[in-house]
C-alpha cells in the first residue's frame, strides 16, 4: 500500500542520464524503504481490534460500577430502615434522654467542684 511508483522513478532518472541499472537499483531500494516504513503503521485492522479489546474492557468495568452501585443502593436502603426503626422505637428517647443527662451531671459536678474550691479558699487564714 505505497504511493511510491518504481517505474516512473526509474523513468525521471534516466532522462538526465542516469543508467537504467542505476535507476532501478535506487527504484528497488526507494521502494524497500517505503514498505519497511509503512509496516509498521496501523492499519484499519489494528484499529478494529484495539476499538473491539477496549469494548471488551470498559464493558466489563461498566457492569463492575454497576455491581458496585447496585450494593450501596442496598446498604443505603438498609440503613434508612435502621433508622426509622430507631426513630420509632423508644431506643431514640433513652439516647438523647441519655446524653441530656450525662451532660447536665458534668455541668452540675464541674460547678460543684468550683464551689467547693472557693469554700475552701475562702475559709483558709
Amino acid at each position: 500500500m505505497t504511493l511510491f511508483n518504481p517505474l516512473s522513478y526509474v523513468v525521471e532518472l534516466e532522462a538526465p542520464g542516469v543508467s537504467r541499472q542505476q535507476a532501478q537499483v535506487h527504484g528497488q531500494t526507494l521502494q524497500q524503504v517505503y514498505h519497511e516504513e509503512h509496516r509498521q503503521y496501523a492499519t484499519k485492522a489494528d484499529l478494529l481490534q484495539v476499538s473491539a479489546t477496549l469494548e471488551a474492557k470498559i464493558s466489563t468495568e461498566i457492569s463492575g460500577v454497576k455491581v458496585l452501585i447496585d450494593d450501596c443502593k442496598k446498604d443505603f436502603i438498609e440503613f434508612r430502615a435502621d433508622v426509622s426503626s430507631l426513630k420509632t422505637s423508644n431506643k431514640y428517647l433513652i439516647w438523647i434522654g441519655g446524653g441530656i443527662a450525662t451532660l447536665s451531671a458534668s455541668a452540675i459536678a464541674m460547678c460543684l467542684s468550683m464551689f467547693l474550691y472557693s469554700l475552701k479558699s475562702t475559709t483558709s487564714p
